[in-house]
């Protein structure tokens, strides 16, 4: 008997929707390592990694999608929706005080920064280095320590 093994691929439609899906996440987490200085930054900066730690490849072809693509059903959707996410979070969180300074631009910026990394990224590699995105998120100035 023999087994085979194949990469789950995903056809165009049904990756748009799991980027997308994946995508909200990432942003609330970056916007809790945004907003709180004494909120459980170990966790939240897992959580950003965590989401895309794999990208699926297309159906038929096997391939990974080009970064334009992951751009587009990403950062793309939610780029004007950085206020309102914003306050989601200071509203989920309720139990931690967001830093004085918040200022939506800057945020949308970081958020911003970050998507374009990460569609580069994954254009090139299915999987995604933990240690490559959290060094992505100190040069965003989202460090495990506020402020650091």
């Amino acid at each position: 008997m023999k087994v085979y093994i194949k990469a789950m691929a995903m056809n165009r439609s049904n990756l748009r929707d799991w980027i997308e899906d994946h995508t909200y996440q990432v942003i609330v987490a970056l916007g809790q390592l945004y907003l709180f200085p004494e909120g459980n930054r170990t966790h939240w900066r897992k959580e950003v990694w965590e989401k895309f730690s794999r990208m699926h490849t297309l159906k038929p072809s096997r391939k990974l999608p080009s970064a334009q693509f992951i751009l587009d059903n990403s950062y793309a959707i939610y780029q004007n929706k950085m206020s309102s996410i914003l306050k989601y979070v200071i509203d989920k969180e309720s139990n931690y005080t967001p830093t004085s300074n918040i200022d939506d631009e800057r945020f949308r910026l970081i958020v911003e920064d970050y998507f374009l990394w990460l569609a580069n990224y994954l254009s090139q590699t299915e999987l995604l280095d933990k240690d490559d995105v959290l060094e992505e998120l100190d040069r965003l100035g989202l460090t495990e320590t506020y402020g650091r």
